[in-house]
């Protein structure tokens, strides 16, 4: 005998949310969207060296320690190393963590 499910009220459609823990600092919660990790940490007064926000001087590197990323732009002219991520340029597709 099958049991028959109700289809409930709740929105499938919900947007997750994602967390950027800050080694030596604080974690930050909030929901996915597609605004910069440097507009993230900025919107919840943390503050990052910057200078350009396109991602071609570089003073936004961090290390990413664990999580995914995903460039805004295909093209990024600033120079990074393995793990290093440029945070004015990159969204988070997971829950990361970094080092600034």
């Amino acid at each position: 005998m099958r049991k028959l499910i109700k289809k409930s009220s709740v929105n499938l459609n919900y947007k997750k949310f994602l967390y950027v823990k800050i080694i030596n600092q604080k974690t930050i919660y909030y929901k996915y969207s597609n605004k910069s990790l440097l507009l993230i940490l900025e919107s919840n007064n943390l503050f990052v060296e910057n200078n350009c926000r396109s991602g071609y001087c570089g003073l936004c590197k961090a290390t990413l320690l664990s999580g995914r990323i995903k460039y805004l732009k295909k093209k990024i002219i600033g120079y990074t190393s393995k793990n290093e991520i440029l945070l004015c340029s990159c969204k988070a597709t997971s829950n990361l963590v970094i080092k600034i």
